[in-house]
């Protein structure tokens, strides 16, 4: 049986999902409010579908989210809608949602979808571990929304997301509306967590001195490394 979305999507979705058919690693480039959101939705919703896919871990800012449980309610379809389980991670929960999400960790028999708060992989070690718990359990997609949240490749983080959790995943998307809004060496871990052979270069240090102009400062009695400008951009 076809997955039937219950909105069709919009031409300009249609077409981003017609590029990322059978592609295990994606960038979703796409300006706000143009529907990244159903795109993954309705993308992961035929996968599981057709029975390539089981599970969807989402990660997010914190103000972003949760708003994941509604855009599902409101894009999947009613026979998946009335299946998958969601879970949404809370910092510092109670014995109840502890229970809960105990119980959706070992429900392997329906499809699931888990919300992580991006802040919380920074030093919450809970949320880690159910990270790699439920990345390990079965075919998962990984989904970093507002993915500029792991454009510093030196922070906790992006370190834990990129080394740990991205080999775990069988398919990979990020999804942006800027994703350089510092400079354009914010791309790199970007890209590095879809899959290194996009930008060919395994080092950001490297990666940086490749487009990067670089000028040496004193600050303090200490030399420091500025960026002044790019090239071959």
């Amino acid at each position: 049986m076809n997955y039937v979305p219950r909105h069709e999507p919009y031409a300009h979705q249609a077409e981003a999902l017609k590029r990322m058919a059978d592609k295990p690693a994606f960038a979703l480039l796409m300006e706000m409010r143009t529907g990244k959101t159903k795109v993954i939705l309705d993308e992961w919703g035929m996968l599981q579908q057709v029975g390539q896919m089981d599970d969807l871990l989402v990660v997010a800012p914190a103000g972003v989210y949760k708003t994941w449980v509604e855009a599902a309610a409101i894009h999947w379809s009613a026979d998946l809608a009335a299946s998958a389980l969601i879970h949404v991670f809370e910092s510092g929960a109670g014995v109840k949602v502890k229970k809960e999400r105990c119980a959706f960790m070992e429900t392997i028999t329906v499809p699931r979808l888990l919300l992580v708060n991006v802040e919380a992989l920074s030093s919450v070690l809970a949320a880690r571990e159910l990270c790699l718990k439920f990345l390990a359990q079965r075919r998962c997609a990984l989904v970093i929304d507002e993915s500029v949240i792991i454009k510093n490749p030196s922070a906790k983080r992006t370190r834990f997301i990129v080394k740990l959790l991205a080999p775990l995943a069988k398919m990979k998307r990020i999804l942006s509306g800027l994703p350089t809004p510092r400079s354009p060496l914010d791309l790199f871990s970007q890209f590095e967590f879809l899959d290194p052979k996009i930008i060919g270069i395994r080092s950001y240090y490297a990666f940086r001195a490749r487009y990067a102009i670089m000028k040496t400062q004193q600050f303090g009695g200490r030399w420091v490394p500025l960026v002044v400008g790019y090239r071959d951009i």
